[in-house]
């Protein structure tokens, strides 16, 4: 059996390897020629999602260009996700990533944004950002900072909220990620609250699709590539006019509020669900950590 799922693991892999062969020459030459920067990527993470036995589900309307979008973080396995789901996709990482073997390479050619997360390059990096953001693109960001198990969501940090909170003209879209199948597994919203053997249960379900703490990439991706993949299901919230909320803290934690309301709450909450009063209470961290 383990013999089995090795080489469905390297088969799968294979296919990953073969997709940038084909695509990535192809899509170089849309992007110089033609200006087709989104067009190759979507189809990439599309296959990626076959290849590895992802099925996604969404709630609610994705945007269809010039957002920006906020959500919570579990995975590597979230870009392709979310880029095949999100017309016109331009994540925004830590500057780590760009040097990272082949996944950095990658993340350059779809033009993700690169950021020093530093506090003390903060005012730096924010005029880069306002200087050189891709309006025309839906821009994804992790406020949390870094990845987790997706049994909850962590304080945002709200510097990069800096950047359009206050902004007339420009709406922000909270999105969910709710893991809800890993590996065969059913996740359940709140294993919190679960006896320990099923608690443990599903941590190692969440662990099989989640990258987080200090796990290594290759082992994961291994694990991940010999089992029988997962179900994301993507809550995308109503969007919110940033125009409407000038302080960024404010603006962060009211974020925060939709995107943890939808790992057990209702699906979808409209614009008034939570008041600018209310998201006053917390604000967001100094800086963002992107993972």
């Amino acid at each position: 059996m383990a013999f089995v799922a090795a080489v469905i693991a390297a088969a799968k892999l294979a296919g990953f390897g073969t997709a940038i062969v084909l695509l990535a020459p192809l899509h170089m030459v849309l992007r110089r020629l033609l200006g087709r920067r989104h067009l190759i990527p979507r189809l990439f993470h599309r296959i990626l999602l076959q290849l590895f036995q992802i099925t996604v589900r969404c709630d609610g309307a994705a945007p269809h260009a010039g957002a920006i979008i906020v959500s919570n973080h579990l995975s590597y396995l979230d870009i392709p996700v979310i880029g095949a789901h999100v017309n016109h996709s331009v994540f925004v990482a830590k500057k780590d990533v760009a040097g990272w073997p082949l996944f950095g390479w990658l993340a350059r050619l779809q033009d993700t944004i690169f950021v020093d997360r530093r506090p003390s390059s903060a005012q730096r990096t924010l005029a880069m950002l306002q200087a050189d953001w891709p309006k025309s693109a839906n821009v994804i960001i992790f406020p949390e900072g870094t990845s987790t198990n997706g049994v909850s969501v962590m304080p945002f940090k709200s510097s990069l909220f800096a950047l359009f909170a206050g902004h007339a003209e420009q709406f922000v879209q909270p999105l969910t990620l709710r893991l809800e199948n890993a590996n065969g597994l059913p996740i359940e919203a709140c294993s919190e609250a679960a006896p320990a053997a099923l608690a443990q249960q599903q941590s190692a379900g969440r662990d099989y699709y989640a990258w987080h703490g200090d796990m290594e990439l290759p082992p994961h991706l291994w694990a991940f590539a010999k089992g029988r993949g997962a179900t994301i299901r993507l809550i995308f919230h109503e969007p919110i006019a940033a125009g409407d909320y000038p302080d960024r803290k404010a603006f962060a934690q009211l974020c925060f509020q939709h995107v943890r309301g939808g790992l057990g709450g209702p699906v979808s909450y409209g614009g008034g669900t939570v008041t600018p009063a209310a998201a006053a209470v917390a604000g967001g961290g100094d800086f963002w950590h992107l993972a």
